[in-house]
């Protein structure tokens, strides 16, 4: 799942590309459209667009269609299994979290990151509620998972208020 992005020109208002020729200029330039050509912030960006359609499909009726592209795209980043999509290809299991960065060469010059741990629980929250509401168990038992992870890393690594992770130096509330 990658939005082919635009070749916006100025001058003319408009995209140059044509996607229907493979033009798909995300493919090529790591910097477009937020990396999302190279897996770069997936969980946090189609976390949104996941928790729309469970909300969507609470209020209404979704097609067979609907749910079949509503899975895929959470599947996208909280697969259960390695089917179509490698199985939780962001989450660190060592560490608990996730990490934001893609493909991208060359890579972050920090190295990984977790760029949001809010975005991070949301995004499997919000698979989580779209498998309970399209009936995928294993999604849903899956991102019960990643959520639960998510948040233990999140208050062991960043909100270490009573973290054994955090050195002496720090005992005073730093900001």
């Amino acid at each position: 799942l990658v939005s082919c992005g635009c070749d916006f020109d100025e001058s003319s208002q408009r995209c140059t590309n044509n996607p229907q020729k493979d033009e798909c200029p995300n493919l090529d330039a790591c910097g477009a459209d937020f990396g999302n050509g190279f897996y770069n912030d997936h969980h946090f960006h189609y976390g949104y667009f996941a928790y729309a359609a469970a909300v969507a499909c609470e209020f209404a009726v979704c097609s067979k269609e609907d749910k079949e592209r509503f899975l895929l795209l959470a599947r996208d980043y909280a697969n259960p299994q390695s089917d179509d999509f490698v199985a939780a290809r962001h989450k660190d299991w060592f560490l608990g979290h996730s990490w934001a960065s893609g493909t991208c060469e060359p890579a972050n010059p920090n190295g990984r990151n977790q760029e949001s741990s809010s975005e991070a629980v949301h995004a499997y929250e919000a698979s989580y509620l779209l498998a309970s509401r399209l009936g995928d168990r294993h999604l849903q038992q899956a991102s019960r998972l990643y959520a639960a992870t998510e948040v233990d890393a999140a208050q062991r690594y960043w909100h270490a208020a009573t973290s054994s992770q955090v050195p002496r130096a720090y005992e005073r509330p730093v900001v």
